[in-house]
């Protein structure tokens, strides 16, 4: 089964190839349009990504610091 530069709806569910540069929708899939430049849509450049992740560490930082010290071992917080 193919699919390549296409932009599915949820519940797509497709049961055989699909023509490029297409939108699909339904169960079972049908094809809604064709002949569009599905290429870029849906992705981010490079950029934004890397712009994204770098907030995501960030804001993790600063809830684990927030969160003070975390035991790493299992068995050390258990009181025998």
């Amino acid at each position: 089964m193919t699919l390549a530069h296409h932009i599915v709806a949820v519940g797509y569910v497709v049961t055989r190839d699909v023509p490029g540069d297409c939108i699909g929708s339904g169960n079972p899939a049908r094809i809604v349009r064709q002949g569009i430049d599905a290429g870029w849509l849906g992705r981010l450049p490079e950029a934004h990504i890397n712009q994204r992740l770098m907030h995501a560490r960030a804001a993790i930082k600063l809830r684990l610091a927030k969160r003070g010290p975390v035991a790493l071992d299992a068995t050390s917080d258990t009181d025998d």
